[in-house]
Order: C-alpha cells, then sequence, then structure tokens
C-alpha cells in the first residue's frame, strides 16, 4: 500500500479492510443515493480483484474515493481486461475543491502506467457540475458519449493507450458520418467504408434484434460498427415506428492490436430534464446537443 503525498493529503490503495469506510464515504454522496448496486457493486469488485480502490485521506480520515475496474468487450468483469474503467470518485462535500478529485485520477493513471496497462481507458461525469468533466479532459479524455438513465445526465469519456496512430475503418449510415468524425476525432482516426446494404433485411434483424431485450424500455445495444451490417442496424433502431432509439454515442475499444467502436443505441428516454441546469465543459457541447436533440427536440 504505497503512500502517496500531495502537500496535506495521502492517496493509497484500498484493502477490504477499509471497506465499511467506503460504503459510508459512498453512502453519503448524491451519486450513490439512488444507486445502491452501484455502490455494492464497486465493494463486491474490490473484494474480487476485478478491480483497484485508491483513497484519499487526511489527517488519518479518509475523505476521498476513486476506483478502477477492468472488463473486457463483451462488459464481463474480469482482472486486468484491456478495457480499464474510472469510476466511483467521491470526495467528502467539506474537503472538495482542494485537489483531491485530480489526485484520485492521476494515482489511477500512474497505477495503471505502472502495470504495463494497453487498451482503452473510460470513464464518466455528470453533468449538475463541471468539475469531474474538468478533471477526465485535463487528463487527455475525450466525451465520446451520453446517458439519460440516471438521476443526472452522464457524459462518457475514453481515452486510448498503447497504440500508435489509432484508425479504424467503419460503417455509418450517411447522415452520421460527420458527427461520428467530429466525435471520435480527437480519439482516432476514422475512416468510412461502404455498404451494399442499404435497408435493414430479415436475417440482419434477426441477427441484432432479441425480442426480450427489445421490449425492455431501459436495455440497449453495443453495435460493432467494424461490421458491415452495423450501419442498417443503426437506421432500423433510430426510425422504429414504436420502440425508436437514439445513438447516445460512439465508443472506441481495443481488441489485440486492433481498434473498433461500438455504436451505443438507447432507448428514448422517460425521464425529462432542465436543460438550462445541466452544464457541460466547452469540449463536450457539441455531442450533448446531437444526443439531446434525438431525444427531447426531434
Amino acid at each position: 500500500n504505497k503512500l502517496k503525498f500531495l502537500f496535506y493529503m495521502q492517496i493509497r490503495l484500498a484493502t477490504e479492510a477499509d471497506i465499511p469506510a467506503i460504503t459510508d464515504l459512498l453512502g453519503d454522496s448524491e451519486l450513490f443515493q439512488d444507486e445502491d448496486k452501484g455502490m455494492v457493486d464497486v465493494t463486491t469488485k474490490l473484494r474480487e480483484g476485478a478491480a483497484h480502490c485508491f483513497l484519499a485521506i487526511e489527517d488519518g480520515k479518509i475523505v476521498g474515493h476513486a476506483s478502477i475496474k477492468y472488463f473486457n468487450k463483451h462488459g464481463t468483469f474480469v482482472p486486468y481486461a484491456p478495457m480499464a474503467y474510472l469510476s466511483a470518485l467521491v470526495v467528502d462535500p467539506a474537503y472538495q475543491r482542494r485537489g483531491f478529485g485530480d489526485a484520485l485520477t492521476i494515482a489511477r493513471l500512474e497505477h495503471l502506467e505502472s502495470t504495463g496497462f494497453e487498451g482503452t481507458i473510460a470513464s464518466d461525469a455528470v453533468t449538475n457540475h463541471t468539475g469531474a468533466q474538468k478533471i477526465l479532459y485535463k487528463h487527455s479524455f475525450h466525451p465520446v458519449s451520453v446517458r439519460f438513465d440516471r438521476k443526472h445526465p452522464h457524459i462518457g469519456f475514453y481515452k486510448l493507450v498503447g497504440l500508435d496512430h489509432p484508425t479504424a475503418e467503419i460503417y455509418v449510415p450517411g447522415d452520421l458520418r460527420e458527427t461520428v468524425q467530429g466525435i471520435l476525432s480527437p480519439v482516432c482516426e476514422i475512416g468510412f467504408a461502404e455498404t451494399g446494404r442499404g435497408t435493414i433485411d430479415e436475417t440482419c434483424q434477426e441477427l441484432y434484434v432479441d425480442k426480450e431485450q427489445f421490449d425492455n424500455s431501459t436495455r440497449g445495444w453495443r453495435l460493432d460498427m467494424t461490421a458491415e451490417a452495423s450501419s442498417p442496424t443503426i437506421d432500423f433502431l433510430r426510425h422504429h415506428p414504436s420502440r425508436p432509439h437514439y445513438g447516445a454515442g460512439f465508443q472506441p475499444f481495443v481488441e489485440g492490436s486492433q481498434l473498433g467502436v461500438y455504436a451505443h443505441m438507447a432507448k428514448i428516454p422517460s425521464q425529462q430534464f432542465d436543460r438550462d441546469l445541466i452544464k457541460v465543459i466547452p469540449e463536450a457541447e457539441e455531442l450533448f446537443d446531437f444526443v439531446w436533440d434525438q431525444c427531447y427536440d426531434s
């Protein structure tokens, strides 16, 4: 448990003995009050070794927490998989705006670097304030997706580690190409492949659209955009007459030495938000407006 000192603070790795203190800290946070599942997930993954948790300490008191969770391209959490997710950044309100959030982010990135991690690093940030967004952007994360299925909309941030000149050739409906290019160009180089499948056919529909998932109002789709069928499937989901979906974002992933991109297609949300109360950094405004317009201004 190496200690890192930054003026008045200490940052160290958590152990199972810290779980009660972590639970108390997360339980007092607005981010977790309505998301007990998320809090249980953090502590469970720590016990399983599929997460590393970092603690910020001042005068012997735990005042901040942040974690790294690891998972593969299918979303299964396993130790040291090729995708790392920076999550559960919480600082006691009495200690905020003093650099603890930034220090916890630096500690997690340094830990990944020390292990030789290569792949995708993802995180997200709430939109009721811009603090976490600014921290992520400062450390070379870029906004690629927006979610409306929580108390506050969240912006997904990604960065790629260990790939020289990351490039992907993907299939995208023509009217989305400029938007996809704008979102992903800070992260990787994108080329557009031409598809001969202009409309979705029954085979493609059966391949991608599981009825149970399609009828579930809270479940969406992650479509591999390196597959030719992704372009007509995106159109099928966007224009479905009874269950229209929106493009929530375009998320890069690394598999071996290859780069791919997922289109995250989600069902139109039932939650209503006041756009005037949402705060995003300038670098995320174009993405946020693209997603917002599909959900609330279409």
